[in-house]
C-alpha cells in the first residue's frame, strides 16, 4: 500500500491535485468495472463515467452520491464493512464528486482500495496495485 501511496503523492507533485484526482476516479471507475455490483452502484458508476466524459452534471454526480448514502441508510449498512455489497457501494462513493474531497487523494484511493479488498472477486479481476500499474502506464 505504501508503493500506492507513494505513487500517488509523486503525481500530486507533477500533476497538481484536480488532475490527480480526475485520473484517481478514472482508475476506480474502470477498476470496480470487473465486479459484480449491486443495481445502485452501477447507476453510480455509469453517471461518473458520463461525467468523466463531460456528459453528466456535478449535480447529477451528487444526486447519485445521496442514492447510494439513501441506499445504504435504508438498510443500516453504512458502516458496516463486513459485507461487500457495503464495500461496494462505499467504494462507488470514493469517486462520486466533482472536485476532490480533501487533499489528501492518495488516502482517497487508499481508502478505496481497503473497501475492494473486502468484495467479493472472482477469479477474472485482476489485484489492484498490478493494475494500477498498468493502467497508469497505457497512453492516453
Amino acid at each position: 500500500m505504501d508503493n500506492v501511496i507513494d505513487f500517488v503523492e509523486a503525481m500530486q507533485r507533477q500533476l497538481g491535485l484536480a488532475e490527480t484526482f480526475r485520473r484517481i476516479c478514472g482508475f476506480m471507475a474502470t477498476y470496480l468495472g470487473f465486479f459484480n455490483l449491486p443495481a445502485v452502484a452501477i447507476d453510480a458508476l455509469e453517471i461518473a463515467r458520463r461525467f468523466q466524459r463531460s456528459q453528466a452534471s456535478p449535480e447529477q454526480l451528487a444526486r447519485a452520491r445521496v442514492k447510494c448514502w439513501e441506499f445504504l441508510d435504508a438498510k443500516s449498512a453504512s458502516t458496516d464493512f463486513s459485507q461487500p455489497e457495503t464495500c461496494a457501494i462505499r467504494a462507488v462513493i470514493c469517486f462520486l464528486y466533482a472536485e476532490p474531497p480533501s487533499d489528501d487523494v492518495a488516502e482517497l484511493l487508499s481508502w478505496f482500495l481497503t473497501l475492494v479488498k473486502k468484495m467479493d472477486a472472482s477469479e477474472a479481476v485482476p489485484d489492484a496495485p498490478s493494475f494500477l500499474k498498468v493502467y497508469f502506464s497505457r497512453p492516453k
